[in-house]
């Protein structure tokens, strides 16, 4: 079973590789908030432009959205 401990504002977890999983920002929360429940990228989304555009206006209407302050 993996444990997770927070350190900082990181999370270390545990065994090994050690990896550390930093907490998103607002704005990545925002705009994953933006993308949840939408349909998905097709292969991969590298020449799917109706999931660029809608990345894209996502991007845009979570703009302006700082980190948020620390606990």
């Amino acid at each position: 079973m993996v444990s997770h401990k927070k350190i900082g504002g990181m999370y270390f977890t545990a065994p090994s590789p050690i990896r550390f999983k930093k907490r998103p920002s607002q704005f990545n929360r925002c705009v994953g908030s933006k993308l949840k429940g939408g349909a998905g990228p097709k292969n991969g989304g590298r020449y799917d432009t109706g999931w660029q555009r809608t990345f894209t206006a996502a991007v845009q209407s979570c703009r302006g959205t700082r980190s948020r302050p620390k606990e």
